[in-house]
């Protein structure tokens, strides 16, 4: 199995990915003998991430969490501040999770609208609903009657959950928050996830490293429909 060589993808030294660190927390370690092994692995990717999606979703589409996700709440914050409690939320299959406000995750179990959730809390920091929510659909969080547009992507924005920061000893390295994925960032890349505009347009043919990064769950692909609507 081919292993990860960026070692900050491992939460803290425990040689696993934080997402596995999630699973832990929410008691999958009670096999009778208290074992759980955390363990590197091939690093998580998204599926069917080059398909282009939306920047926004409208204020009356309505979310919810999707079947798949398992919710443990007043648990540890993972990421950001320490000492803090959330509902920690784990998508196993899609190998993301997320620590989200109370209120916040008691409305997408009971299923809302986009309007009536214009600001939500992960891991600590607020972010816009209407984007959030399209970056937790592609990691398997939430379902959506929202239709995606199927024309070809021509634009990309830099998904919400990116953050890109300076590692000791390893340099810049962008982080997807939603799964602990850690890239170094060469200086090709650290372009591509500076730039200020929302809406920034793809070279063709596609670089590898906007293909990479997409991939990774820090870059979004925007079709040429959504794009001109959001111009």
């Amino acid at each position: 199995m081919r292993t990860d060589p960026i070692r900050p993808n491992f939460y803290q030294g425990t040689g696993g990915y934080a997402w596995q660190l999630a699973e832990y927390l929410q008691g999958d370690q009670s096999d009778g003998n208290g074992n759980y092994a955390l363990c590197k692995s091939t690093p998580p990717e998204l599926r069917n991430p080059l398909a282009p999606c939306r920047a926004f979703l409208a204020p009356d589409r309505s979310v919810r969490w999707s079947s798949s996700v398992r919710i443990t709440h007043d648990t540890p914050r993972l990421v950001g501040a320490r000492g803090i409690r959330s509902s920690l939320v784990v998508v196993e299959s899609a190998q993301a999770f997320g620590g989200f406000r109370r209120e916040d995750a008691r409305a997408l179990a009971e299923g809302t609208t986009v309007g009536a959730l214009p600001r939500m809390e992960i891991n600590g920091v607020m972010h816009d609903a209407s984007t959030l929510l399209v970056a937790l659909y592609r990691h398997g969080f939430i379902e959506t009657d929202e239709a995606f547009p199927a024309s070809p992507p021509v634009r990309y924005i830099i998904e919400p959950t990116c953050i890109v920061t300076d590692a000791p000893g390893i340099g810049r390295v962008a982080i997807n928050q939603l799964n602990g994925r850690t890239i170094r960032l060469s200086e090709t890349s650290q372009e591509i996830l500076s730039l200020n505009k929302l809406l920034n347009e793809i070279p063709e043919p596609l670089h590898s490293s906007i293909d990479h990064f997409v991939k990774a769950g820090m870059l979004r692909l925007i079709s040429g429909e959504n794009a001109r609507a959001h111009d």
